[in-house]
């Protein structure tokens, strides 16, 4: 059996053809049909360096526009494509993509017609299957999106909630933050797993993903979130 190892995690990976670590979600050496020409890249730069999202969203259809089926391009706008171009009075977090988790910690925020669609994007995004259709490798982008999500929804609204992690003129009360996250990451876990609408696959793959994100995003520390789910669990 052929082994790999990631670059930037250096564990070792026996899938034949994964485009991404299933450990880490890190982009691994691409084939030539996956492979981002420098034009792409640069255009992805100058939106990843933008100072608002008009100008962010701008280079992103520059960018699909030369490059129409170039995976990295339909990636970004997978995730940033439904970015509001104007400031609102108004807090919407809805065109953040990875918004979608809410789902699973605050479910009594939202409607049954509004889960079922939230629901329905994570899994079932035209332009998810957009980007499956550019890999040959669906079942690891599959992998690589879900971590990629829930590592930002984990980065931008847990971390980022004073609700959940506390601070005091910017410092944060709790240092150890795999303490800190475990019951609301705990939540999310349970309301994921106790979700009969998603398939079995759906629900390990999301799982899998989202452990993956919280270990990668806590310095790798389990036993609190562990200890969390086993105390829902038990409720």
């Amino acid at each position: 059996m052929t082994q790999r190892t990631c670059p930037q995690c250096s564990r070792e990976m026996t899938e034949a053809g994964a485009l991404f670590c299933p450990f880490c979600g890190a982009r691994l050496t691409p084939d030539t049909r996956t492979e981002t020409p420098t034009g792409a890249q640069a255009l992805l730069q100058k939106a990843s360096e933008a100072s608002n999202n008009r100008k962010k969203l701008a280079f992103l259809r520059k960018a699909r526009e030369e490059y129409p089926d170039c995976l990295a391009v339909e990636e970004e706008w997978l995730f940033q494509g439904k970015l509001p171009e104007k400031a609102s009075a108004v807090l919407d977090f809805s065109g953040i993509k990875s918004h979608l988790l809410h789902l699973y910690l605050t479910p009594e925020a939202f409607s049954e017609e509004r889960q079922a669609a939230m629901r329905k994007e994570l899994f079932d995004d035209p332009q998810l299957h957009r980007c499956l259709s550019l890999t040959d490798a669906p079942e690891a982008f599959l992998s690589h999106y879900l971590e990629r999500l829930c590592r930002e929804f984990i980065q931008i609204f847990l971390f980022g909630s004073s609700e959940y992690m506390p601070r005091l003129l910017g410092i944060p009360l709790e240092r150890n933050a795999a303490k800190a996250l475990a019951k609301p990451a705990a939540t999310v876990l349970c309301g994921i797993q106790a979700d009969d609408r998603l398939t079995p696959a759906q629900q390990g793959d999301l799982t899998a993903a989202f452990e993956r994100a919280y270990q990668a995003e806590c310095g790798g520390e389990m036993s609190w979130l562990r200890q969390a789910v086993e105390g829902m669990g038990q409720a």
